[in-house]
């Protein structure tokens, strides 16, 4: 399922504008969305940490991939094979 399709999943369920919004927010502590690939592994798209990679965290564990729009897992090695949404 893609990122696009659970934004809208989401909406179908949200009973208000506001809730939907609290859902969104709960759901950036475990999702980064801001992420530009590169060859060798993800990174962040923005804020003081752009061009940084993605670590995993305590609870970000997910990123979407620039590319397929698809969730995937933070890689927990700092090296990775192929490209960023392998």
């Amino acid at each position: 399922m893609s990122w696009t399709e659970i934004i809208a999943d989401l909406r179908l369920v949200a009973c208000s504008n506001a809730e939907f919004h609290r859902m969104l927010h709960a759901l950036s502590e475990f999702v980064e969305t801001s992420v530009i690939g590169t060859w060798d592994q993800p990174r962040h798209g923005s804020g003081l940490l752009t061009g940084q990679p993605l670590t995993e965290g305590w609870r970000r564990r997910l990123y979407v991939c620039p590319d397929s729009d698809q969730l995937k897992w933070i890689p927990s090695s700092a090296k990775l094979e192929g490209s960023a949404c392998g």
